[in-house]
């Protein structure tokens, strides 16, 4: 039993395997080092290998996202022996492993004092390199065993955290900051190679730096070129996709069957490539500017110095050199054009997209014209397309100027080639042939025939006809350039006459509104009158009511138009009825009111109720005689009433008041009232029966009137005692300013929370903005306002009159007044720091032009000369060293003896003669500064300026508190992005004013320069020059100039183009004919007589 448990134990039957190795172990990583020495940084260069993971890589055992398989880096003798010193720490026994490198160590400065060198470049070749390198291999193969694999490579390489994406970027910018520098040398080379023109005092030493010249603008170019088209590339490289991408978007469109969504996403992504390709053709235009900016403007320096050494030998010495002169004029001329014509491009996609975006706007406004919350953004929208018309019309000029350009340098080119054939014509013509000595009698009449026709040979046949066909081609650009001339002042005479129109249309628009306003006012003022008329006169109506209540009987009231009858009876006579009243016998029942008979049968309309009532007292007793008979023509009065009845009126009526709920139609009856109970009448005992239907005789017998029901009287006390006013807690003027401007708005107040919020004037502009701060409620009125809105009640809350609310809403946005003054001191500093920035820069390029214009130093030299001329032999005036700028207006008022002309005329007369070579040609320029500019600098003060930046930094200051106090305030969900935008624009704006304060006080600085340098003095009672003064006399000066200047330029190009054209008529007029002397001892002349002696014979 015991032996077969035994061999079950022993057995392997029933196992299941786990591993097929049971004792397989896993490989460990096996690193491999190599090490060169690198003579060019002198340092070892270590590189390490796992070869583990190299070789599954091979058979396809590790994927691409495992581990590092490689490690690089370079050590110098002291960093190998720094890591010798960390490894030593970790294991002692690799203390004498580390081979003796220090043949490699690098000299140091004690070394070079005392001339101890360790290694030259010249020992380089006998060193061995090899055997140190291996040793180090297997250093660091030891190492490896005794350390352990993680600390020897975190040791020696170290990572770096630098991403790949970021190194491949420094790559970029380290190879576009080399070709920067390169192309900084080959500029800098020519610059010296210019500048050395100078030392050159021989034509043939000029001649190797011209060549020497050539070459390295051959360098410039090539470099420009170059990295130039590395910055072009990216560039193409987006418009090709884009243009791809777009035709495969389009042709997806048009042969795919897809839906309206995944149609109008692939337009809108169509859409994109196009705007992506057009940007980048835009980058590539522009590139290409600049870079034909930097080779014309190589050449044009090449050109100028060449120029002035033409000037320096003169053309005896300098005809070597002519051919190159033409040819640089030919490629400055040429590139130039080019460089134009890139800028024309450039402006007319500028001037494309303007126009593009007006069309947008006007037909945005087209659509949106239907839409009612758009009125409020016309007055923005409308501002927008006026800035956009200002761009187009400048960048309209800006291409007119380009395209002058073009033409200038068209002419130029064909100037250039017009000369070199002239040259060549000429050269021809004077070309000397020599012969030898020949006795062939053919070869001597062919040489002889070839002389004579030398004249019209074809190659100065076909010369001349290049020559005419390129001075055609000048007329041509001349009469374009007159009709682009042409063309750029109709559209500045258009912008100029569009500025009129609109000037013109503001003016009418204002005047319209003034109108509107006054109508406006005199309709609330008739309303209010009409209010104030309606007011009265319930008030007087409501007093009359009251007083019949309690006078009853005491008193008659009649109208204004009654007559004053003293009988207690009614007389007939009169022209309106009398209204008597009669004690009551309850005081609390009213008297009933009857009108009095007329005698005609048409009955009057019933008085109004608002007529003035007069009040009398109480008719007198009976004993007073009758009235006096009525007048003539009105018939007998009536008869008496019955006896008894109605004698005695001081008594009240019996019988209550009846109010019907509707005005009746009147019944004109002689009422009857009893005074004595005990009377035997009818009247004493007949019962009046009550109406049961008085709604069913109401409508048949009610006033057919468009009025409004009459109410009974206890109705209307109880509706007045609960009628609800509207409250108003703000006085009369300043709740109608308040209305006034909710009025003007077309806005939610949702609309201003959100454009103060979040710094938006997309919806509400900041002329709105604005007018809603400085109609704000104060703070008195804002604790009126929130006291009754916590002390009423709802329904009386509701009762709050439209401007209160309005300002309670407003005052609800958080921090609306901190934040609606940040955002109008936004707009606000910007306008006046650009104004600021405008006037110091007109002072600074004016005075920058009296400091620095040469030609102006040549004007007040002549005006210097001619003044001491005059005054020569006065020893007070004369031999002057300068004078006063004060003279220089006055200098038109000093006449010629003939007074044909002043001073100026004739200093201008003179400058165009002797100083201006171009004078009468489109080259001629204006010697001095505009006389515009002048007028704008002496608009400027520097006490306003210095006021102005003072002001501007105090407003700066306040609205910083301002946002500090606004971001402390505010919660979280309210902070940005006020935040974010008001700090940047702080931040923004404190370093443009210290910029503007720094140009203001350089300004000032060169304004004293100026006073300084021409030694004016300030006036007296003045401490200092003011720059009016200065700038003033300079402007009238130049002004009288200018005019002049332009007077004299056209006298003298009309007399050049008379001269030339006798000079035509003399050269068609005149044909000479040359003749040579002949030489009796020529060979031409003794061959010539030789034949004629053999042909006599």
């Amino acid at each position: 039993m015991d032996s077969v448990e035994l061999d079950r134990l022993d057995s392997l039957e029933g196992w299941v395997a786990i591993k097929s190795d049971i004792f397989e172990e896993e490989e460990t990583f096996k690193l491999g080092f190599i090490v060169q020495w690198n003579v060019i940084e002198s340092k070892f260069a270590v590189t390490c290998h796992n070869r583990t993971l190299q070789r599954q890589k091979r058979k396809a055992e590790v994927s691409v996202g495992d581990p590092q398989m490689s490690w690089a880096g370079l050590f110098s003798v002291s960093d190998l022996k720094h890591i010798h010193q960390q490894f030593t720490c970790v294991a002692d026994v690799l203390g004498g492993c580390f081979p003796d490198i220090s043949g490699f160590e690098e000299s140091n400065i004690w070394d070079l004092l005392f001339l101890n060198r360790r290694s030259c470049p010249e020992d380089d070749g006998e060193r061995d390199f090899d055997a140190p390198c291996r040793k180090l291999e297997k250093y660091f193969s030891t190492a490896i065993d005794l350390c352990g694999r993680k600390i020897v490579l975190e040791t020696l390489f170290t990572q770096d955290e630098r991403d790949v994406e970021e190194y491949f970027e420094n790559l970029q910018e380290f190879k576009k900051t080399t070709m920067q520098e390169e192309m900084s040398r080959a500029k800098s080379h020519l610059r010296q190679l210019l500048q050395s023109h100078r030392s050159a005092d021989r034509m043939v030493a000029l001649l190797r730096i011209y060549e020497a010249e050539d070459e390295a603008y051959r360098d410039l170019v090539a470099v420009a070129t170059s990295f130039f088209q590395y910055l072009l590339q990216p560039f193409r490289d987006m418009r090709e996709l884009a243009c791809l991408y777009k035709i495969e978007i389009l042709k997806s469109l048009e042969f795919e069957d897809l839906g309206p969504k995944r149609i109008a996403a692939l337009e809108k992504e169509a859409e994109e490539w196009r705007m992506k390709a057009e940007d980048a053709a835009a980058s590539i235009q522009d590139i290409t500017v600049t870079y034909f900016a930097q080779t014309s403007k190589a050449l044009a320096g090449m050109l100028k110095q060449m120029e002035e050494d033409k000037r320096r030998f003169g053309p005896a010495a300098w005809a070597s050199a002519a051919p190159r002169l033409e040819k640089l004029r030919f490629l400055f001329a040429k590139e130039t054009l080019q460089h134009m014509r890139a800028t024309e491009m450039c402006l007319s996609r500028k001037k494309d997209t303007i126009k593009e975006r007006l069309e947008n706007l006007l037909r945005r406004d087209q659509n949106q014209r239907a839409d009612s919350r758009s009125a409020f953004g016309d007055g923005r929208q409308q501002d927008t397309v006026d800035q956009l018309e200002l761009q187009f019309y400048e960048t309209q000029l800006e291409l007119y100027d380009a395209k002058f350009e073009i033409l200038k340098n068209e002419e130029q080119l064909l100037v250039a080639q017009i000369e070199t054939l002239r040259r060549q014509v000429k050269e021809l013509k004077e070309e000397v042939v020599y012969y030898d000595v020949c006795e062939d009698q053919e070869e001597l009449q062919s040489m002889i025939h070839t002389d004579l026709q030398q004249a019209d040979s074809p190659i100065i046949s076909q010369l001349r006809r290049r020559l005419q066909s390129l001075e055609s081609k000048r007329g041509s650009i001349c009469s374009r350039r007159a009709y682009l001339r042409n063309k750029k002042d109709q559209c500045i005479e258009a912008h100029e006459q569009k500025q009129l129109a609109g000037k013109q249309s503001s003016m009418l628009l204002s005047q319209h509104h003034q109108v509107h306003l006054k109508r406006e006012k005199r309709k609330e003022e008739e309303q209010k009158r009409k209010q104030w008329v309606d007011q009265e006169r319930e008030k007087t109506l409501s007093r009359l009511r009251s007083f019949r209540e309690r006078r009853q009987g005491q008193y008659i009231l009649k109208t204004p138009q009654s007559r004053k009858c003293p009988s207690e009876v009614s007389c007939v006579s009169q022209p309106m009825s009398i209204i008597s009243l009669s004690p009551s016998t309850s005081p609390e029942e009213p008297p009933s009111i009857r009108p009095a008979p007329r005698r005609n049968k048409t009955p009057k309309k019933q008085q109004p109720k608002d007529i003035p009532v007069q009040i009398y007292s109480a008719p007198p007793p009976p004993s007073v005689p009758p009235p006096p008979p009525p007048p003539p023509g009105r018939g007998p009065p009536p008869p008496p009433a019955m006896g008894g009845f109605s004698q005695k009126v001081n008594a009240a009526p019996r019988k209550p008041v009846v109010e019907p709920a509707c005005p009746m139609k009147p019944l004109y009856w002689n009422r009857i009232q009893i005074q004595d109970n005990n009377n035997n009448t009818l009247w004493g005992s007949l019962k009046e029966p009550d109406i049961v239907n008085t709604n069913e005789f109401e409508d048949l017998f009610s006033k057919a009137m468009l009025q409004q029901k009459k109410k009974p009287l206890s109705d209307t006390y109880e509706k007045k005692a609960k009628t609800k006013k509207i409250i108003k807690l703000l006085d009369g003027k300043r709740s109608q300013a308040v209305g006034i401007l909710i009025s003007s708005l077309h806005l939610e107040m949702k609309d201003i929370q959100q454009a103060v919020l979040n710094v938006d004037n997309s919806v509400v502009d900041l002329e709105t903005i604005e007018a809603l701060y400085e109609n704000r409620a104060t703070g008195d009125e804002m604790d009126k306002i929130t006291k009754h809105y916590e002390t009423s009640k709802e329904d009386e809350v509701k009762l709050l009159d439209k401007p209160e609310q309005f300002l309670y809403e407003l005052s609800q946005i958080p921090d609306f007044a901190g934040r609606a003054h940040c955002i109008i001191f936004q707009s606000v500093f910007r306008d006046t720091i650009s104004s600021i920035h405008r006037k110091v820069q007109i002072i600074s390029s004016t005075c920058k032009a009296l400091l620095e214009c040469k030609a102006l130093q040549d004007v007040i030299g002549l005006v210097l000369a001619f003044g001491n001329y005059m005054n020569g032999g006065n020893r007070t005036r004369g031999q002057a060293d300068g004078f006063g700028l004060e003279i220089l207006p006055k200098l038109k008022d000093v006449k010629s003896k003939d007074n044909r002309i002043n001073l100026v005329d004739y200093v201008v007369l003179y400058h165009l003669r002797y100083f201006d070579q171009h004078a009468g040609t489109d080259k001629s320029v204006f010697p001095l500064p505009e006389p515009q500019d002048f007028f704008q600098a002496a608009q400027v003060k520097f006490d306003d300026l210095t006021k102005d930046i003072r002001k501007l930094k105090k407003d700066l200051t306040a609205c910083e508190k301002d946002v500090q106090k606004v971001c402390t305030n505010s919660s979280e969900e309210h902070l940005q992005p006020f935040k974010q935008k008001m700090e940047a624009f702080v931040s923004e704006a404190q370093k443009e004013h210290s910029d503007e304060e720094d140009r203001l006080n350089a300004a000032q600085k060169s304004f004293q320069d100026v006073v300084n340098y021409f030694g004016l003095k300030p006036k007296s009672g003045e401490k200092e020059v003011a720059p009016s003064h200065v700038f003033l006399l300079w402007y009238e000066f130049c002004n009288d100039f200018r005019n002049s200047w332009v007077r004299q330029s056209k006298n003298i190009s009309k007399e050049r183009l008379k001269e030339a054209q006798e000079n035509i008529k003399k050269i068609t007029a005149e044909k000479r004919v040359e003749t040579k002397k002949i030489n009796a001892h020529s060979l031409k002349e003794r061959l010539r007589q030789k034949e004629a002696n053999v042909s006599s014979s």
